[in-house]
């Protein structure tokens, strides 16, 4: 009888931890903000992540119309960093929100602070602030345990373009991975605007050769033309090997604007790793192979002992068909490859490939005699093709 008259310990713990959840709850996130046309703030920047366009949009209107009180309440909101604490509380609401005596309480999982706050970090955005204004905000969320959060300060350094360059410039040679990663996001929206940055894009690019970098890297310093491939370039007669695979990998996108640097791709093309073959390979292709000559210097790859290189090889010659002809012979032997992909590509290349030497009708003729089923079709489709065209 006395257990039914006097509750026991746990209950007792769990009453007064919903009571201390609940009056936390109060004073921290219900305790009035501030209101708009009738509605809270809060309001307004929940309805700036609402699924539907309309009710963003309207959001935007308000925030626009009234840029210093949200200005206040969102650098108050993106200031408040969470502490341990915060964060167990966050926990035992979200475990309270779900169960009955919760939703009797109405006590609000941890989710719409976090999305609150997150939603406070886009505001400033729309706003435009100064640097000067946010300059600890951005530090700060550069820094913070929330991915969504760490992207949206990005995209806010993004958007303040030359005036944000210095803190990027710190952020990038942080040592910690994940702020160089929000920073390098943050430069490749910015673009070409950010050119400024490209040392130290590069510089984060080769830092730690045990760890592989960031893809976004490579994606950003495709967008800094000139600038890149000098940077780049200049980094390559010094660089050790694992660098300079690195720096070769960078210039493939940027294209002709890596053409003065055409023999340091064919010596690449000659090292030992495959992957620095396969990279000086592709970069040679996209920058200096531009006539027949040049070709000399990639059909000896489709002999290669390895089978990333040899399909690297027929990639590369899909994109430049009419100088490819004179390697139709050692197309007609990696019919017979032993990996199916190269034999597809192989296919596809002679299909594709213009004839123009007497030669060649020769070489296919030949081909029919192989023993091999697959290079007997080949040839005899590209000769019926041939035929046809004339």
């Amino acid at each position: 009888m006395s257990r039914l008259i006097h509750p026991s310990r746990w209950v007792q713990g769990t009453v007064l931890l919903v009571i201390f959840l609940c009056g936390w709850t109060l004073v921290k996130f219900a305790w009035p903000t501030g209101e708009v046309l009738g509605k809270p703030l809060d309001t307004y920047l929940l309805q700036l992540g609402a699924p539907m366009p309309k009710d963003r949009e309207s959001a935007r209107e308000v925030i626009e119309q009234h840029r210093e009180r949200f200005l206040t309440h969102c650098l108050q909101l993106v200031s408040e960093q969470p502490s341990g604490l915060d964060r167990w509380i966050a926990r035992m609401r979200a475990r309270v929100a779900t169960s009955r005596l919760g939703s009797i309480l109405k006590v609000s999982p941890p989710y719409w602070d976090q999305q609150k706050r997150l939603m406070a970090m886009r505001t400033l955005g729309l706003i435009q602030p100064s640097l000067d204004q946010v300059d600890e905000v951005l530090h700060s969320g550069l820094r913070d345990r929330d991915q969504p959060f760490r992207m949206e300060t990005a995209k806010l350094l993004a958007s303040l373009n030359p005036p944000a360059f210095e803190v990027l410039e710190d952020a990038l040679e942080d040592s910690d991975a994940v702020v160089r990663k929000a920073a390098t996001y943050a430069v490749y929206r910015m673009g070409s605007h950010a050119e400024e940055l490209t040392p130290s894009l590069i510089q984060c690019l080769v830092k730690d050769p045990q760890i592989e970098p960031d893809p976004l890297l490579y994606d950003a310093l495709a967008l800094m033309g000139n600038r890149a491939a000098n940077e780049l370039g200049k980094r390559l007669p010094e660089a050790s090997a694992p660098t300079r695979q690195r720096l070769t990998k960078a210039m493939i996108p940027l294209g002709g604007r890596c053409r003065p640097y055409g023999q340091w791709f064919i010596e690449g093309m000659r090292e030992s790793s495959p992957q620095m073959r396969a990279f000086s390979l592709e970069a040679f292709s996209t920058s200096s192979w531009t006539d027949q000559t040049a070709s000399e210097h990639v059909f000896p790859l489709l002999r290669d002992e390895d089978a990333m290189v040899r399909l690297t090889v027929l990639r590369c010659m899909d994109t430049h068909l009419p100088l490819v002809e004179d390697a139709l012979e050692h197309l007609l032997v990696l019919l017979e490859d032993q990996e199916p992909e190269i034999r597809r590509w192989t296919q596809r290349l002679i299909e594709r490939m213009p004839i123009t030497q007497t030669a060649s009708p020769k070489v296919l003729s030949h081909a029919l005699e192989s023993r091999n089923l697959f290079v007997r079709q080949v040839a005899s489709q590209k000769l019926e093709q041939l035929a046809v065209r004339k």
